[in-house]
């Protein structure tokens, strides 16, 4: 059966914690979690953090800390912006999607200091301890998308520390962080990378998401994105140069991938869980996608 037609696969082949990696060592620590909790906690921490969604859509959060809440009625959580968290704040998170993968950044003294150090003259270091005392959502742009993925890539699948390159990218988010926070306190906020998509394919990507693992039907999607089945199609194929149908199927080998690198789960089991009832069928689109068989754990 095709993916895009399986029904929802039970909560046994949905474990919790899927993937978990932390790291707070460094001048940036690292957490990152790939799972199946509907809600879940970051509870306080001594240092401020920073927040990412990586999915399209994620869900809420509210947060609340020393300084005030932020967030104290449900916030949207995805992937056009990030969240700057304050030490002492914690945050609680609702989610819609039935998957979902965050990033949690952990920002320690000697990072502040090697980025006031690095950009004396651009940045006023009473100003960036001021920032970082203050709470808040920023957008994200293309840039700190594009840091965000390469040092998670860097620390979590690598497994590098202390380099070139990690040092590199720790100094420009935090130097990003400074330049974005102060450019939305000057109300001159900069859109984010995700600006360029419609509403439509915005509403549809939320609706899919949500229902990663459910039987797709084009007409409820078409009429949760406010739009007709030949329009949303041409939408996604203008924005995205996809289908609907072949967007659930790459998410789902998507996240068939990250399960199967983790080590802990059967490829039968996986590709159960992720829609397909025949290992042949699965085996193929892992293979048509990847370059590798699903046996290479890759």
């Amino acid at each position: 059966m095709s993916p895009s037609r399986a029904a929802e696969p039970s909560a046994s082949h949905r474990p919790d914690a899927l993937v978990r990696f932390v790291d707070s060592s460094g001048p940036l620590g690292v957490a990152y979690e790939h799972r199946s909790r509907r809600r879940w906690l970051l509870p306080a921490c001594a240092r401020p953090r920073l927040l990412f969604a990586l999915e399209p859509t994620l869900g809420h959060f509210t947060a609340d800390g020393a300084a005030g809440a932020f967030a104290a009625e449900p916030t949207p959580l995805d992937s056009s912006q990030f969240v700057f968290v304050a030490a002492g704040t914690t945050v609680q998170v609702a989610l819609t999607s039935p998957v979902s993968r965050t990033l949690v950044l952990e920002i320690h003294p000697p990072l502040v200091a090697r980025c006031a150090e690095s950009y004396v003259g651009e940045i006023d270091p009473t100003a960036l301890d001021r920032m970082l005392t203050s709470s808040r959502v920023l957008p994200r742009t293309t840039w700190v998308h594009e840091l965000a993925q390469r040092y998670l890539f860097e620390r979590a699948v690598c497994r590098k520390r202390d380099n070139d390159a990690t040092r590199f990218l720790e100094t420009e988010l935090l130097k990003e962080l400074y330049f974005v926070a102060r450019e939305q306190d000057a109300s001159h906020t900069r859109t984010s990378f995700l600006a360029g998509r419609s509403p439509t394919l915005r509403r549809a990507l939320a609706y899919l998401e949500a229902r990663i693992f459910d039987e797709v039907d084009p007409i409820e999607l078409a009429k949760h994105a406010g739009a007709s089945p030949s329009s949303l199609r041409r939408a996604f194929r203008r924005e995205l140069g996809t289908s609907p149908l072949a967007y659930v199927r790459a998410r789902r080998l998507d996240e068939a991938r990250v399960r199967l690198a983790h080590g802990r789960t059967s490829v039968s089991e996986v590709a159960l869980a992720v829609g397909y009832r025949s290992i042949a069928a699965f085996s193929r689109a892992f293979h048509a996608r990847f370059g590798v068989p699903p046996s290479s754990r890759s």
